[in-house]
């Protein structure tokens, strides 16, 4: 499970509320946290990250595997709009605005973590960063986690990463959408 501190926990501080608004003092995988990306671009509905869809041999379905909800939803309704408008925000006028150079519109948000610890070039201390979020930001399809150790700031190597992965998936040459390639509802790309 995640970890999240909370006042009742023994390791709070009074600086414990600022050091979670930025993200430290949680403990989260990049699974869970793509589990929330997807539920915030899911309008609140979590459910449970999977893999693989469904096995098939010889065009012939083995085995489905279902789509598993953990919660009909996580935030009310106009949490979960703020969120969606600063996520997109983030990657229009933000630290991710290096990212805003793709046919479609994306929405995430970047970070940066100071890791402490031996590190191979012998400093104390590196960063990795990371991009979560979604694409398309109007008609959600995809979410993805990218992180990067000793990776910089979280746009600029990440969210490039993040970026280039759904640009592959939606078929973008150049600054065009292949629509003989992209995967999209109802066959549409995106607007």
């Amino acid at each position: 499970d995640p970890l999240i501190k909370n006042y009742k926990d023994k390791t709070w501080s009074a600086l414990s509320l600022p050091w979670i608004s930025i993200g430290y003092e949680s403990k989260l995988t990049p699974l869970q946290l793509l589990a929330f990306y997807n539920a915030v671009a899911n309008n609140g509905r979590m459910v449970q990250p999977r893999i693989v869809r469904e096995v098939r041999h010889s065009g012939q379905l083995v085995k489905s595997f279902p789509v598993e909800v953990m919660r009909d939803s996580i935030a009310s309704p106009v949490a979960l709009s703020k969120a969606r408008a600063m996520m997109e925000g983030v990657v229009q006028h933000g630290t991710a605005s290096v990212l805003n150079k793709s046919p479609f519109k994306l929405a995430g948000k970047t970070g940066t973590a100071q890791v402490f610890g031996r590190n191979p070039n012998g400093s104390a201390k590196s960063d990795t960063s990371w991009y979560a979020g979604y694409a398309p930001s109007t008609n959600p399809r995809y979410v993805a986690v990218m992180m990067v150790s000793q990776g910089g700031f979280g746009a600029g190597t990440s969210g490039i990463g993040v970026r280039k992965i759904f640009e592959t998936i939606f078929g973008v040459q150049g600054n065009r959408v292949n629509p003989e390639l992209a995967v999209f509802p109802e066959g549409k790309p995106p607007t």
